[in-house]
């Protein structure tokens, strides 16, 4: 079944394929190529590949959306206690911001989606391939979206802002922040799109060897 296809039996790949209006990525030529014919059980597969990606890219933007007030205001904190000269308002600011990047934290690791989290820094992968015989994954990586240095960076509070130096750092880490939010909520929607891309793909090709 999966032998070699002969030159008459590549042109029909080929003249199906123009009937689609449809032309393979090269990855998926080889794929025929092997004669591998998906079915509905591996589009099935796919199906339920995709939904858990999805299903993770979405809670994922959620916590980014969640997040991203909480940056601001802890920015907004950081530079309210320049202009405050009474140690007791300035440790009442820096509890405050305690708080803020332990609601940071929580909207980072509660974002999950059947047992899995692309945002907390875990190191949690999830993989998407074209079929169970092709090798060309589609692997997708996790984020950390978590204060910590290798996440958003956020440093913790040690003088209770009675150091000018701190408070420079904690406005400078959080317009970092602000940043790095950005890029991985962009990095999100292009995995999406891959990911949307790559189902779109089998589909048409359960369509071509039907």
């Amino acid at each position: 079944m999966f032998g070699r296809k002969t030159a008459d039996e590549e042109t029909v790949v080929e003249d199906a394929a123009e009937e689609l209006e449809y032309v393979p990525s090269e990855p998926l030529k080889r794929v025929l190529r092997d004669r591998y014919q998906p079915g509905i059980a591996e589009l099935n597969r796919q199906k339920d590949m995709a939904e858990q990606a999805i299903g993770c890219f979405t809670k994922a933007t959620e916590a980014i959306q969640s997040i991203r007030p909480l940056i601001k205001e802890s920015k907004a904190i950081a530079i309210t206690a320049r202009q405050i000269r009474s140690a007791e308002k300035k440790e009442f600011l820096a509890d405050r911001y305690s708080g803020i990047r332990a609601k940071i934290d929580k909207a980072a690791k509660s974002a999950i989606y059947k047992d899995v989290n692309l945002v907390d820094g875990s190191g949690a992968r999830l993989s998407l391939g074209a079929s169970s015989h092709y090798s060309a994954n589609l692997n997708i990586s996790s984020i950390n979206l978590t204060t910590e240095r290798k996440g958003l960076a956020l440093p913790p509070v040690r003088f209770q802002f009675s150091e000018a130096v701190e408070i420079e750092d904690i406005v400078t880490c959080a317009a970092q922040a602000e940043t790095y939010l950005d890029w991985a909520e962009d990095l999100l929607c292009q995995e999406a799109q891959m990911v949307a891309s790559r189902l779109s793909e089998v589909v048409k090709l359960v369509k071509l060897n039907s």
